[in-house]
């Protein structure tokens, strides 16, 4: 099964910090232009933030966000990544 193989791989393109998060967080990625979009989703998929990923970081601010479990997805032309954020 190659997923897990595929998603140890991409680490080296997309990181979040800090995770857990308090008030913001950080993303950064090797993978950016201006077509490039983050999308931060609760845990019903709701989008609850989304913002364009144009250089290599874009900070978050998740202050207003309940505490919960949320995933951050980055898609640019055919690549998506996605990961775990936890927010205190």
């Amino acid at each position: 099964d190659g997923t897990v193989d595929a998603f140890e791989n991409d680490q080296q393109y997309v990181s979040i910090y800090p995770n857990p998060a308090n008030g913001q967080i950080v993303i950064k990625s090797i993978v950016h232009s201006p077509q490039t979009t983050v999308i931060l989703l609760n845990s019903l998929g709701q989008i609850v933030l989304q913002s364009k990923l144009s250089t290599q970081n874009v900070t978050l601010d998740v202050s207003h966000l309940q505490p919960g479990i949320y995933f951050v997805k980055i898609s640019g032309g055919a690549e998506v990544y996605t990961r775990k954020v936890v927010v205190n």
